[in-house]
Order: C-alpha cells, then sequence, then structure tokens
C-alpha cells in the first residue's frame, strides 16, 4: 500500500492510497502531513551528505 500526502481541493481532502483518491477530514489530514512532514525531517536529517567520509 503507498500513500500520498493529502491534497486540498474546493475546500475538501483527499488521500492518495494506491493510485486512488479517498476523501477524508481535516483532522486525518493534518495527521498525515505531520507525519509525512516527520519522515522527510528524520531521512534528511540522519542521512550523512557524503557516505564515504563518514567513518
Amino acid at each position: 500500500m503507498y500513500v500520498e500526502h493529502p491534497y486540498k481541493f474546493n475546500d475538501k481532502f483527499y488521500a492518495k492510497v494506491d493510485g486512488k483518491f479517498y476523501e477524508i477530514t481535516r483532522e486525518v489530514a493534518k495527521a498525515m502531513l505531520s507525519a509525512y512532514r516527520n519522515e522527510v525531517y528524520r531521512s534528511k536529517k540522519w542521512q550523512p551528505e557524503d557516505p564515504e567520509t563518514v567513518s
């Protein structure tokens, strides 16, 4: 299952799951966006700039 970050269209929120759009509530969209941002932050924070220089 592949879930993308939520989308807003005409004051409604949608989530794309496995290529299909599903309408979701604002609260679910906020939770999904928070988790998405946290995941992006952690992946950048712990990824070294140049793997060869890390011992």
